[in-house]
C-alpha cells in the first residue's frame, strides 16, 4: 500500500492574488487583507482568485499566515515606496507584481525531456490535485496490460513505489519506463493547466518533451502520445548494442563542442546531440569515444557533467529504431493543431502535411536539438510567457540563458522535482497572472473553483495499476468555512467580479 498524508508534512503553498486599478490600491489592499487573515487561507486564495484582475496585480504564494502577513507587508512597503516599478518584478521569494497595460503576450509552453525522473516525482501533485491525478492514472491505463507487463510494471508503481531505493531509481531511468512516464506526467500537469483555463499559443520540447509538445497542442491525442514513446523506448532497449553509448553535457558553445567531437572522432562516433543554451552543448556517442571528447574538454578547463541516461540519444547509435518508429508512426492518427509546435531538430513549425510530420517522428531520434534557434523561433512568433510544463527547472533555464530578459519578462518551471508544499506550482501561476492580459474569457473553460481541494484518500498498490478512490473531505462544515473565507477577503475592497 502507498503512504497516506504524512504526519508533519510540509503544508501546501496557496496563491493569494491581489488586484486593483492602480498600486497604491493594491499596497492599500495588501495591508487591509493582513489584518483580515482569521479564515481558512485556501478559502481566501480561491476567493480572491475568482475577481476580475485590475490594472496593478499582487501575486503572493505562502503556506502559513505568518508568512502571508510578511510577504503582504514587503510588497505593500516597495509598492508605496515606488521601488516595485511596472514589472513583472519579484519583490520577494514569492511575491510577484505587475502593473498594466498589458500586452496581449503569447505563452509558449515548454516540455521536457530525459532527465528529470526521480522515484516519488510529484507525488504532492498526484494526492493534492484531482485533474492532475485522474489524468495520470488514464494516461497509465492507456497504455495496458500488455505493455505493462512488458516494462515491467504501471507507471506509477515505478514513478511512487512504496520505497525509494537505489533499485527503484535505475529502474525508473531506464528508457522503455523512463520515457512514457516523463510524457504522462508532462501531460497529466497540462491537463491541469486546462482546467485553469490556460492555453498555450506555441509549444515546443527538448528532446522527448517534443512528442507531449504534439500532443498539447493537439496534433495527437495523449494516449497515443503515451503510447508512442513507450514503444519507441522498448525499440531502443531492444537494440542489440554492444555499447549504448553515453551523453555529457559541456559548458561550452557549439563550435567548440564540435571541435571536441573531431578530436575524439579516432576512438569512435561522437556528435552533438543537444545546444541547449548558448553556453551548454550536449555530446553523444559511444562511450570510449566520449571519454577522449570529456579529456579533451576539461584539458581546456570546460566542465563536463556526465548524464543519467540508458543510451546515447540523438546520435547514430540508435539509428537502429526507425523502421519501428516508421510502422508506428504510419498508424497514427494525426490532426493539424491550432497552435504552432516547433521541431527543435529544424527550428520550425512542423508541416501541415501528416507524412512530413510522421518523418520527422521518425527521425527524431538521431536528429540534433538545436533548443537556442528554436527558443528564438518560439519568441519571434511573439511568445514572452515562457511556462516549463513538467518537472524541475531546467528548461525553463535555457529560455532564461538564451533570450533577452524583454523577449521572456515570465519564465517560470511549473513544478519542482523535489517536494515542496507545491509552492512552484503556485509561483508559476502566479507569475503569468501579474504579468499579462486576463486571457481566460478567451481561452476556453473558465477556471474550476477549487481545481485543488485539500482531501485524505485512501491509495491502493501502484502494482496493481488500479484507480486510486476519493475520499470524502476532511474540513468540516465546508460552505460555512467557505462563507467565513469571503468575508475576509472582502474586508480587502479589490476589484469585483
Amino acid at each position: 500500500m502507498l503512504p497516506g498524508p504524512r504526519s508533519g508534512a510540509r503544508h501546501r503553498a496557496e496563491l493569494f492574488l491581489v488586484s486593483a486599478p492602480t498600486p497604491a490600491l493594491v499596497a492599500r489592499h495588501a495591508r487591509e487583507l493582513c489584518a483580515a487573515l482569521d479564515g481558512d487561507l485556501a478559502s481566501i486564495a480561491r476567493t480572491l482568485a475568482s475577481r476580475t484582475p485590475g490594472n496593478a496585480r499582487l501575486a503572493v504564494i505562502a503556506d502559513s499566515a505568518p508568512t502571508l502577513r510578511e510577504k503582504l507587508g514587503i510588497a505593500a512597503q516597495a509598492i508605496e515606496a515606488g521601488t516595485a516599478g511596472k514589472g513583472p518584478v519579484q519583490l520577494a521569494p514569492g511575491c510577484l507584481f505587475g502593473q498594466g497595460p498589458f500586452p496581449e503576450a503569447k505563452i509558449a509552453l515548454l516540455f521536457a525531456g530525459q532527465g528529470a525522473q526521480r522515484v516519488g516525482l510529484l507525488r504532492e501533485a498526484y494526492d493534492e490535485i484531482p485533474t492532475f491525478r485522474e489524468a495520470l492514472d488514464r494516461l497509465d491505463e492507456a497504455l495496458g496490460p500488455e505493455v505493462h507487463e512488458r516494462i515491467g510494471g504501471t507507471l506509477r508503481s515505478f514513478l511512487h513505489p512504496a520505497a525509494k531505493t537505489p533499485e527503484a531509481e535505475a529502474r525508473l531511468t531506464e528508457t522503455q519506463v523512463c520515457q512514457p512516464a516523463m510524457a504522462a506526467v508532462a501531460l497529466a500537469l497540462h491537463a491541469f493547466l486546462g482546467k485553469l483555463g490556460v492555453r498555450g499559443d506555441v509549444f515546443l520540447g527538448h528532446s522527448l518533451g517534443e512528442f507531449a509538445a504534439a500532443a498539447a497542442a493537439g496534433m495527437m491525442s495523449p494516449e497515443d502520445c503515451v503510447r508512442l514513446v513507450a514503444a519507441r523506448g522498448l525499440a531502443m532497449m531492444a537494440l542489440p548494442l554492444a555499447d549504448r553509448g553515453a551523453m555529457l553535457s559541456a559548458a561550452t558553445d557549439v563550435e567548440t563542442a564540435r571541435e571536441a567531437a573531431r578530436a575524439a572522432s579516432a576512438h569512435g562516433t561522437v556528435v552533438v546531440a543537444n545546444v541547449n543554451h548558448p553556453g551548454q552543448t550536449v555530446l553523444s556517442g559511444e562511450t570510449l569515444a566520449l571519454r577522449a571528447a570529456a579529456q579533451w574538454l576539461e584539458g581546456r578547463s570546460i566542465a563536463v557533467t556526465w548524464l543519467d541516461v540508458s543510451h546515447a540519444f540523438h546520435s547514430p547509435l540508435v539509428a537502429g529504431i526507425a523502421d519501428t518508429m516508421r510502422g508506428i508512426a504510419s498508424a497514427l492518427p494525426l490532426r493539424q493543431p491550432p497552435g504552432a509546435v516547433l521541431s527543435a531538430a529544424k527550428a520550425l513549425p512542423y508541416p501541415a502535411d501528416p507524412e512530413e510530420v510522421r518523418q520527422i517522428f521518425v527521425e527524431h531520434a538521431t536528429a540534433p536539438v538545436d533548443f537556442v534557434s528554436t527558443l528564438r523561433a518560439a519568441a519571434g512568433l511573439g511568445a514572452r510567457l515562457f511556462v516549463q510544463v513538467g518537472a524541475g527547472s531546467v528548461v525553463a533555464s535555457f529560455a532564461k540563458a538564451t533570450l533577452p530578459a524583454r523577449e521572456r519578462p515570465v519564465c517560470v518551471s511549473l513544478a519542482s522535482r523535489e517536494e515542496d508544499g507545491l509552492a512552484t506550482l503556485a509561483t508559476a501561476v502566479g507569475g503569468p497572472s501579474s504579468g499579462r492580459s486576463d486571457r481566460r474569457s478567451r481561452s476556453g473553460p473558465p477556471p474550476q473553483e477549487n481545481p485543488c481541494p485539500r482531501r485524505t484518500r485512501t491509495a491502493s498498490s501502484p502494482s496493481s495499476g488500479s484507480r486510486s478512490k476519493s475520499s470524502t473531505r476532511t474540513r468540516a462544515s465546508w460552505n460555512n468555512r467557505r462563507q467565513r473565507s469571503r468575508d475576509a477577503a472582502s474586508r480587502s475592497p479589490s476589484q469585483k467580479r
